[in-house]
């Protein structure tokens, strides 16, 4: 009774085969199934070709959609901006330089002592936080004529900064520093020449392009305030109402490792 179940069962089972795959013919395999000495007629064998060559068509078509799907993935690029790492900068910027709320009681025939060029240097390090410190140098430079006399003022001032950096995408640093330092108010005028100094405040911020890992380009602002007033070097009455205070904007380039 049991091995009759059997042999009904795997006539069934290849029955089933057959009629998926479209091929009638495997039922003349089957155990017991009815011989027939004639072939399958020719229609069933032109169907279990074509059913075969489709199968094959669909399976190659699916492998090179795939293959083509892989060659037109977006290839990762890398990214530039310090990620989890600390970052070395060295900085060169030059701008254009205002010195506010300094009254000069007299007139100029070209040039001004309120306006002038910026130069600011220095170094510093963040840690993999985007928290760090530094070293700043920034030099201001005015000159102006009267009567074929010439009239110069220089601004120097170096601190030591606490600086802050964020990443904004691949290529792109934002960085802000305020520091204590020492400056230095210098002026000249027809051979008589004179300097006062004090404690100063400054802060800075900018905006960086990183064009390599190694170089980048830059756009910022900054301002000092140096407790100090001006040195009479006989051009006329010059007030400070609160210190030096100045404002500089201008871009220059960062060297990083």
């Amino acid at each position: 009774m049991d091995l009759r179940h059997l042999h009904l069962h795997r006539i069934h089972l290849i029955a089933s085969v057959g009629l998926l795959l479209g091929t009638p013919a495997l039922l003349h395999a089957a155990p017991g199934y009815p011989k027939s000495a004639t072939p399958p007629p020719a229609a069933e064998t032109r169907a279990t070709t074509t059913a075969s060559t489709a199968v094959s068509a669909a399976t190659s078509n699916g492998q090179q959609i795939l293959a083509e799907s892989v060659s037109e993935a977006p290839v990762q690029r890398p990214w530039l901006v310090p990620r989890n790492r600390p970052q070395h900068t060295f900085f060169v910027d030059a701008g254009y330089l205002a010195l506010l709320f300094t009254l000069h009681f007299q007139t100029f025939d070209s040039g001004s002592l309120n306006e002038g060029l910026s130069l600011t240097a220095g170094y510093n390090w963040t840690s993999r936080r985007g928290l760090g410190v530094g070293v700043i140098y920034s030099g201001g430079f005015f000159s102006a004529r009267r009567s074929g006399l010439l009239s110069t003022g220089r601004l120097l001032y170096v601190a030591p900064e606490f600086v802050a950096r964020q990443r904004a995408g691949r290529r792109w640093l934002f960085r802000e520093a305020v520091g204590i330092g020492y400056g230095r108010y210098v002026r000249s005028y027809d051979g008589n020449r004179a300097g006062r100094g004090g404690v100063g405040l400054h802060e800075r911020a900018s905006v960086e392009f990183m064009a390599t890992r190694w170089l980048g380009l830059s756009l910022g602002f900054g301002g000092e305030w140096i407790l100090t007033g001006a040195p009479d070097v006989g051009d006329g009455v010059e007030f400070n109402l609160v210190g030096l205070l100045t404002f500089h904007v201008g871009g220059g380039v960062r060297f990083y490792f």
